[in-house]
C-alpha cells in the first residue's frame, strides 16, 4: 500500500470513531471513591484511587473526576488547599457559555456550614481569562461575611525575562492539585468546567485516613502531608501575591 494511501485510511477511521454507550465488562472497575484500594509499605496503609473526566468515558465503578473533587471538598473538617492554574465556573469553548458552579458551590458550602478554611493558589500569566478575578473575588469577599468564614485567594506569577517571554505558553505555574486534612488529589485537568464535561483527563487521589462510617481514622502521613508542605511553601513564597483589585 502507498504511503498516501496507509494515512487517508487511518484518517478515515478517526473521523469515524465514536464513544461506546457501554464499555467493555472487562474494562469495570471496583476501586474508587467509595472503595479505594488500600495499599501497604510494610509499615503503613493509605488508600488510593483514579479518577476520570468526562463521564462518558468512564467504565462502570469509575469515579467521575468532578464527582470526585466534590466529594472531596466535603469530605474536609479542617481546610481545603488547592493550587490549579486556571479557576472558572463555566464552560467557555461551548457553543454557548455554561454556567458549570459544581466546585465554586462545594467551596461556599465547606466554608459557610462547615467552617473549613479555604485557601485558593491560582496561577496568573498571559492567557489567564480576565474573568477569573471577578470569580475569585466573589468567593474572597465571604471571608469574615459570617464567624469563622475564611476564603483567601492569591495568585501565582512565574517572573520571566524578556528573552523568556518569547517562548510560548511558559512560564506559568502548571500544578493541578488539591489537598485537605485528609486527603490529597493530583490531576490533569483546568478548574473550569469544559475540562470536566467534554475534556479527557485523569487523577490520583490519596487518602492518608480511612473512610469509616462516617468518620475517618488515620492511617499514615506521606504523600497528603508532603503535597500540605508544598502548598504552603508556595503560597508563603514571594511569587504568590494578593488578589488584585479590578
Amino acid at each position: 500500500m502507498k504511503p498516501t494511501e496507509s494515512s487517508n485510511t487511518e484518517s478515515d477511521t478517526s473521523r469515524d470513531a465514536t464513544v461506546p454507550d457501554v464499555w467493555p465488562e472487562e474494562l469495570n472497575t471496583d476501586i474508587n471513591y467509595q472503595h479505594p484500594i488500600n495499599i501497604s509499605d510494610g509499615q503503613n496503609n493509605y488508600g488510593a484511587f483514579i479518577t476520570s473526566s468526562p463521564p462518558a468515558l468512564s467504565p462502570v465503578g469509575r469515579t467521575d473526576d468532578g464527582t470526585a473533587i466534590v466529594n472531596i471538598i466535603n469530605d474536609a473538617e479542617e481546610f481545603v488547599y488547592i493550587s490549579v492554574m486556571d479557576y472558572e465556573p463555566m464552560c467557555t469553548f461551548t457553543h454557548k457559555m455554561i454556567f458549570w458552579p459544581n466546585i465554586d458551590d462545594a467551596l461556599r458550602k465547606a466554608a459557610l456550614e462547615n467552617k473549613v478554611k479555604v485557601k485558593l493558589l491560582i496561577s496568573w500569566w498571559k492567557h489567564s481569562s480576565p474573568a477569573e478575578d471577578h470569580f475569585l473575588r466573589s468567593l474572597a469577599d465571604l471571608s469574615e461575611s459570617y464567624p469563622r468564614v475564611d476564603i483567601q485567594v492569591k495568585r501565582f506569577i512565574v517572573p520571566s525575562t524578556p528573552d523568556q517571554d518569547k517562548i510560548p505558553y511558559a512560564r506559568v505555574n502548571h500544578n493541578k492539585y488539591m489537598v485537605t486534612d485528609h486527603t490529597a488529589y493530583i490531576g490533569t485537568s483546568n478548574w473550569s468546567g469544559d475540562y470536566f464535561t467534554t475534556t479527557a483527563g485523569v487523577a490520583f487521589v490519596f487518602e492518608d485516613h480511612l473512610r469509616y462510617e462516617g468518620s475517618f481514622q488515620n492511617l499514615t502521613r506521606d504523600i497528603r502531608k508532603d503535597l500540605q508542605e508544598v502548598f504552603e511553601r508556595d503560597w508563603n513564597s514571594p511569587y504568590a501575591v494578593p488578589l488584585r483589585r479590578l
